[in-house]
């Protein structure tokens, strides 16, 4: 009973801020497995799911990504709105998926029940102007999520684990992203200049490696924090 009071009473804050890292570390985890498997073909209403929860998962990510930092670093500005820039993020690209399915199951519906050609034709085109209202609030998310990404990409730049190398990268790859999905505006560059021009997958890429690294200095970070509050619980090697 000794020893797990003496685990125990590390401050309430340390707990809660180390809660969220973890839980900022797993959501962004399988954000990203949500975000790669988008292009894999499996059951339709499987993958809705998926494509549901993805910016469900964006958001404590974001949130334990500011904690893990702000443990590090202290509070800053670039810090705090890369958080909202990142739950605002979150939101429209679930209101994206949301939206395009709902469009695409109603109107495919409508179009099978239609018994004149002449109707099936309208309704096509009708679907295709439809489907510019969710390309238009990807944007929005794209727009936020990057701008989100920039400032995060700014603080790992400063960041002593990480290495201005790393960060440097995520940062012209964000701004890259940015400026062509605006550039391109209201077609996302892969419709106007070929797939290899959507940098997505690679800020993608920058983020599984950030978690990558992330997991790995939490995992020293949280030995060296026990090690100051439970040294017991080291001696028994639990880390």
């Amino acid at each position: 009973m000794k020893r797990m009071k003496t685990i125990d009473s590390k401050p309430s804050s340390l707990n809660f801020e180390n809660r969220w890292v973890m839980t900022g570390i797993i959501t962004g985890f399988i954000a990203m497995i949500s975000y790669s498997s988008m292009q894999i073909n499996y059951p339709a209403t499987l993958k809705r799911i998926v494509f549901f929860s993805y910016g469900v998962f964006l958001i404590p990510f974001v949130i334990g990504l500011y904690h893990f930092f702000k443990q590090q670093m202290g509070k800053t500005v670039k810090g705090q709105l890369a958080v909202v820039f990142g739950i605002i993020g979150g939101v429209l690209v679930n209101l994206m998926a949301v939206v395009q399915n709902s469009i695409r199951l109603f109107m495919r519906e409508y179009i099978a029940n239609a018994e004149a050609p002449e109707l099936k034709e309208q309704l096509q085109w009708i679907l295709r102007g439809l489907e510019s209202v969710q390309l238009g609030i990807d944007v929005s998310f794209d727009v936020f999520m990057l701008s989100s990404l920039i400032l995060l990409s700014m603080i790992v730049y400063c960041h002593k684990g990480f290495g201005k190398i790393f960060g440097g990268i995520g940062f012209l790859l964000s701004v890259s992203t940015l400026f062509l999905n605006l550039y391109t505006f209201p077609k996302p560059p892969g419709y106007v200049f070929g797939q290899f021009w959507d940098f997505g997958p690679f800020c993608g890429i920058w983020i599984i490696l950030l978690l990558i690294r992330i997991t790995w200095l939490y995992r020293k970070q949280a030995c060296l924090l026990i090690s100051r509050t439970a040294p017991r619980f080291l001696d028994q090697g639990g880390c």
